[in-house]
């Protein structure tokens, strides 16, 4: 059972303490239930975070490993070479976010889940506190019933045991509530210098990952842009249909033209 589930607010009419300090006592308990759920949230965003970090670091590579295994890689010289590249910045992301995630779960979900082990125990000072004000309270009922019977004897002895009874009763609970209020109080406040060296730590080995992924992509564009920009090896030229510039054409052209023209005057020289 958590304080939210715990069935507060259900003071009897005869309690021998105040309306104004059981509002009080419920208020603090609601200040730890408040707590108690904050500390569960944020270890569950945090246990997903680093799932979610995990899953795409796994899909990266499963993803670059069937490219790895397609005939387009074996094939394609200049494509294999942008590859290997992305496969080594891969390699290098995914040391980070383990490092990451160590971090994560070391400085959140441990102190998180440690937090969380100190709650039940302060439930069950919370029922025990409840079960000495209901004896308190019961031992105040028979005080008042005594006081409202006839003063025989027996009766007056009767009152005076139950005003004992009471008087231990009543020491009993106060002790039990005043420790429960004070340790409560103490819990509470001192949640931000708990939490707060945990978030210090998580926002430094952030931004450490954040800046070496960065300079990681930022070194892997580089390359691919080297790796894109040089030629791709021609394939050697068929003896069937040679491959000429502009200026090898022209000048074939020309000694072409050449022959026609030496030809043609060949032929009419022989018709004269």
């Amino acid at each position: 059972m958590t304080f939210r589930h715990y069935p507060f607010g259900k003071q009897s009419k005869k309690s021998p303490i105040s309306k104004t300090a059981e509002r009080e006592f419920e208020r603090e308990i609601r200040k730890l239930e408040q707590l108690e759920e904050n500390a569960k949230k944020i270890h569950n965003d945090m246990q997903t975070c680093i799932e979610a970090q995990t899953a795409q670091s796994k899909y990266e590579n499963q993803m670059l490993l069937n490219l790895t295994a397609s005939s387009l890689y074996r094939d394609d010289e200049k494509l294999r070479a942008l590859v290997d590249h992305w496969v080594q910045s891969t390699k290098k992301l995914e040391l980070l976010v383990e490092e990451l995630n160590a971090t994560s779960q070391k400085v959140i979900v441990e102190p998180m889940r440690k937090i969380a082990t100190i709650f039940p125990s302060i439930l069950q000072a919370v029922k025990k506190r409840d079960q000495s004000l209901q004896e308190y309270s019961k031992c105040q009922e028979k005080v008042n019933k005594y006081v409202k019977r006839e003063r025989t004897a027996q009766n007056v002895v009767k009152l005076e045991n139950s005003r004992q009874a009471c008087s231990i009763a009543r020491t009993d609970f106060e002790s039990q509530n005043n420790l429960l209020m004070d340790e409560i109080a103490r819990l509470y406040d001192g949640r931000i210098m708990y939490i707060q060296p945990s978030l210090e730590a998580l926002v430094k080995a952030q931004v450490k990952y954040y800046t070496d992924s960065q300079n990681t992509y930022r070194d892997l564009c580089s390359r691919l842009h080297i790796a894109s920009s040089s030629p791709s090896p021609s394939p050697p030229p068929s003896p069937s249909s040679p491959i000429q510039n502009s200026a090898e054409l022209k000048q074939s052209i020309k000694e072409k033209l050449a022959e026609i023209r030496a030809l043609s005057i060949t032929v009419n020289d022989q018709g004269k």
